[in-house]
């Protein structure tokens, strides 16, 4: 199988550069401090935030200058046509990605401000086509700023493949199962551009390197462009919903 065609399609119809089409939802869910659901092309992910909760330092384990952050993935029943016939490699596929978005969020959270407390993070992958620890990311920075936990900026995701000097961006769960496809997971801050986190089990050669991770900015931006908007119409509805002025 190859990852583009003569006339440099994939097999979607995308462009090497184009995105799926990304459709979110800030508060999403009920009975939590912060929610959203971020779905990319056909893979939708629902991340809820509960806390920051306050632990008894005397009973428990929590941190005296900082928060603790707990991260959980979890595929749903319906995520997956694979998914009864390969039940333990999702589940250890969901512990690795639990443990990257903990790690990733680590860096973002200002956890400092929340002492003897807990933060937990719960994502839900409903359906799963490719990319989903972006989409994980990506709804879980939307989550957080509906919970109103304080993090230092924006953080987006996006997988970039590379095969035979062709680079994709955002690549589906086809793409995905190309034999000797490079697939990266890069995250970054918006306006440092900094790495949050850099995920990869793939080895390309140290001249492509620099180019993956330009393309991932690009692919990166694309993303927060989505969210940014969706975050700022929210809060803006919010606002005008406690500031409405009495007739």
């Amino acid at each position: 199988m190859e990852l583009l065609d003569e006339n440099g399609f994939r097999t979607d119809g995308r462009r090497a550069l184009e995105f799926r089409r990304i459709h979110c939802e800030v508060g999403y869910a009920k009975n939590c401090e912060g929610s959203a659901y971020f779905q990319q092309g056909l893979t939708k992910v629902v991340a809820v935030v509960r806390g920051p909760k306050e632990v008894n330092p005397n009973k428990s384990k929590a941190l005296k200058d900082r928060a603790t952050l707990k991260c959980t993935i979890g595929f749903a029943p319906f995520s997956n046509s694979e998914r009864q016939v390969t039940r333990s490699r999702f589940d250890r596929k969901a512990q690795e990605w639990a443990l990257l978005l903990k790690r990733c969020f680590e860096r973002v959270i200002i956890l400092s401000l929340y002492p003897h407390s807990v933060i937990y993070i719960c994502c839900t992958i409903t359906h799963a086509d490719g990319s989903e620890l972006c989409a994980c990311i990506n709804a879980t920075t939307m989550a957080l700023i509906n919970a109103s936990i304080n993090i230092v900026d924006y953080v987006t995701c996006c997988t970039c493949g590379f095969y035979r000097g062709d680079m994709v961006l955002d690549l589906n769960s086809q793409e995905e199962s190309i034999h000797s496809l490079a697939v990266f997971v890069i995250a970054l801050t918006n306006e440092r551009k900094q790495i949050a986190l850099m995920e990869s089990h793939s080895r390309v050669h140290a001249d492509y390197t620099e180019q993956i991770f330009e393309l991932a900015k690009e692919g990166c931006l694309q993303v927060y462009d989505v969210i940014a908007s969706i975050t700022r119409r929210h809060v803006y509805s919010i606002a005008r919903s406690v500031f409405k002025p009495e007739e």
